[in-house]
């Protein structure tokens, strides 16, 4: 309820755009008395300012003419400050529940003005006793320009200057750095990481860093499926919080990569416009591949269990800022091809399953016999590749011997009859291998199986 005494005959404007109600104190009896209630005829319009910084004070300029004796409202600031300049010409007092404004505190400015309301001044005179007692000398100020449209538009922005119009006037006591960092239309998820990493690391030396992991959701068989790794990411972001509590702040945020280059890749730039610092991941070699290309230019180092591939052997040209935590197809390569070197071997043929290891990626085999012949491949030498390229209902049993035909008898006679020294590797981790041959070993050939590919090694 807004109080108001009249002293006077009254012709009242409300320009407010909320219902507002008025009563009047008066005696009623005598009616012989100065201020009788009978004796005073009041006449209340209502007028929609719409929250106008025009509309109100033409308003007021069309009542002023009409005979008004007292304004109440405009609420909105802009619309105040200009009745509220002109009022003082006309001898006619403005009430208003709004007019939060330092600005309008200047009573030389706005004579006749009358505040019902908190203002900002009380705010910023509360802010400036905190810094003064805890003895702070830095404010960052973040203020949503669109935020509080249920009272008016700025709201925000009039707030936030009264703190820094507060600082201006005390800074000859106390030094204060003063910054403004207004969120222009920014999403919600994003706004509160953006802020923290703008404040903390300048204000209060703290670093934010935004880590991004890529995985595979589906299928959770795969051996680096998101399920799978995100609780270690979390214990170990846990810990490392722990640790660095004071002066670190870890933000992860996990994307599923979906097994695919162009969607892990378009995740990482999606990332970067957010400010990522880090990429853990992907796995997946080919969406590796096309990261890391990029990786350089954002200066964004990129840790993968992933990445087998010999071409990204190279850090200096393709992948300055990869740090692969694997063992790579250059383990096994460089064993085979020292082994080529001291027998003396100059043809080789590889066989890889097309659609081998899909728990790992598809494209495996390929990968990893790309390495191989990278690796062996000379002026002098003959290589040559077979892929199987199977029905998924065909058994293996078909497949071993498809093989042998095709394979054992065109590049080694009767192969198959010498090859009794077989010689097991894991197919997802390649150590470096003391192999001792056996004395009786004296044939032409040896065959290396895994798990999905057999490798045949022949010299005439």
């Amino acid at each position: 309820m807004l109080l108001v005494f009249f002293a006077f005959v009254l012709h009242s404007v409300c320009v407010l755009t909320a219902n507002v109600s008025i009563t009047v104190f008066a005696p009623k009896n005598p009616t012989k008395r100065l201020f009788a209630l009978e004796s005073h005829a009041i006449n209340v319009e209502y007028v929609n300012s719409n929250a106008s910084d025009v509309d109100s004070p033409v308003a007021a300029f069309k009542f002023m003419s009409k005979g008004v004796h007292l304004f109440i409202g405009p609420v909105y600031d802009f619309g105040v400050a200009p009745v509220a300049r002109y009022a003082p010409k006309w001898n006619i007092p403005v009430i208003s529940p709004g007019a939060f404004a330092h600005s309008l505190n200047q009573k030389k400015s706005f004579q006749t003005l009358t505040r019902v309301h908190t203002t900002f001044n009380s705010m910023a005179e509360f802010v400036y006793m905190i810094l003064q007692h805890f003895g702070w000398s830095k404010i960052k100020a973040v203020s949503d320009r669109f935020g509080r449209n249920d009272i008016f538009i700025d709201f925000c922005d009039l707030a936030i200057s009264s703190i820094h119009q507060m600082v201006i006037e005390n800074n000859e006591k106390t030094y204060v750095d003063y910054e403004k960092y207004e969120i222009l239309r920014e999403p919600r998820n994003q706004m509160t990481s953006h802020v923290l990493e703008k404040i903390n690391l300048k204000f209060a030396a703290v670093k934010s860093v935004n880590i991004t992991v890529f995985a595979p959701k589906f299928p959770v068989t795969r051996l680096f499926a998101l399920g799978k790794i995100q609780i270690g990411i979390e214990i170990a972001q846990e810990k490392i919080q722990m640790r660095y509590s004071r002066n670190l702040v870890l933000n992860v945020s996990f994307v599923n990569s979906n097994v695919s280059d162009t969607d892990a890749l378009l995740a990482a730039i999606r990332r970067m416009d957010n400010g990522c610092h880090f990429f853990i991941g992907p796995v997946y070699d080919y969406a590796v591949n096309n990261i890391v290309r990029y990786a350089p230019k954002w200066n964004v180092p990129i840790v993968s269990p992933g990445g087998f591939n010999h071409g990204l052997d190279n850090k200096k040209i393709y992948a300055p800022t990869l740090t692969r935590i694997h063992a790579t197809f250059n383990s096994m390569s460089k064993f085979i091809a020292l082994l080529f070197q001291k027998y003396k071997w100059k043809r080789l043929k590889t066989i890889s399953e097309n659609f081998g290891t899909p728990e790992i990626f598809y494209g495996y085999c390929n990968l990893l016999i790309d390495a191989v012949q990278n690796q062996v491949e000379s002026k002098d030498f003959c290589f040559d590749k077979y892929d199987i390229r199977l029905d998924r209902k065909e058994k293996k049993l078909n497949m071993v011997k498809h093989v042998l035909d095709e394979i054992n008898t065109q590049y080694g006679g009767m192969l198959h009859s010498y090859c009794k020294h077989i010689v097991e590797i894991s197919a997802t981790i390649f150590l470096h291998i003391k192999l001792k041959l056996p004395k009786c070993f004296k044939s032409k050939s040896l065959s290396f199986r895994t798990r999905r590919y057999v490798l045949i090694l022949s010299w005439i």
